[in-house]
């Protein structure tokens, strides 16, 4: 009888410059972690969890998630298998649940909201393309949308800051549609300690960090001059839609 054999029956593609190559953890935690105990009927409720181990608790179950990953070489985004690492440099030793592991940095008053953009913020948004002819910047065109069922679509104008819910166009869609200005450099969601979700009636917050036109192309390892005005946006999500409700004015240049 031939003997068996150990090669391996699979063979990693080579990496190209579509490669997306996923961050390795600086920490692997053998504690258990939360996962939700159901589907939430909504993003804006409260979420009942339980503890199960996570995919660092063994060194098997580790080398074959990062193995699925490997396989993850697409142009399009990272397979988020794992969204959550469960481990924050703060954490309190041996925690488990999220209260002890998310850090609180910072108390909000979300009652203090900007109302209104004067014109010492103008130079930090995104513009148009072409200024005036005085030199002063003009806020960026509208951007058309086709928003529906294929056969049955709606144009929709989006300016700055406006934004829609797809269901209004399909019913049983849960997406947002939103125009911060111009394309995005940088994008996620803001952390929330679990103590602080319910007075916030479980808004979520997304920060949005554009580009200075619809036009810019950056350039990748080269040091920009100073100042470089630029802004992050502060997106609220909750059960009535999206809006803007902070704009942060930055000049160190364009956040990723």
């Amino acid at each position: 009888m031939a003997g068996g054999t150990r090669q391996k029956m699979y063979v990693l593609p080579t990496p190209s410059v579509h490669h997306r190559h996923r961050a390795v953890p600086l920490h692997s935690p053998t504690t258990d972690v939360e996962r939700l105990v159901s589907k939430p009927s909504s993003p804006f409720v409260k979420t009942s969890t339980t503890l199960t181990k996570s995919f660092t608790h063994n060194s098997k179950t580790t080398d074959r998630v990062n193995k699925a990953w490997g396989y993850n070489v697409g142009s399009c985004p990272v397979w988020e298998l794992v969204e959550d690492r469960a481990w924050f440099k703060e954490a309190q030793a041996g925690a488990e649940t999220e209260d002890d592991r998310r850090p609180r940095v910072q108390d909000v008053n979300r009652n203090v909201r900007i109302s209104c953009i004067d014109s010492t913020a103008t130079p930090y948004l995104p513009s148009d393309v072409l200024a005036a002819d005085d030199g002063t910047l003009n806020p960026p065109p509208p951007v058309t949308c086709f928003l529906g069922p294929h056969d049955a679509q709606t144009s929709v104008q989006f300016s700055l800051f406006e934004s829609r819910k797809n269901s209004d166009f399909i019913p049983e869609s849960k997406a947002h549609i939103f125009n911060p200005g111009a394309p995005v450099w940088g994008l996620d969601w803001c952390p929330i300690h679990p103590s602080a979700r319910a007075g916030l009636h479980y808004t979520q917050y997304l920060a949005v960090a554009p580009f200075p036109t619809k036009n810019h192309s950056p350039d990748v390892g080269v040091r920009a001059p100073r100042p470089a005005l630029s802004c992050i946006q502060i997106w609220a999500c909750d059960a009535s839609g999206m809006r803007c409700e902070t704009v942060l004015c930055i000049e160190s240049g364009h956040m990723t």
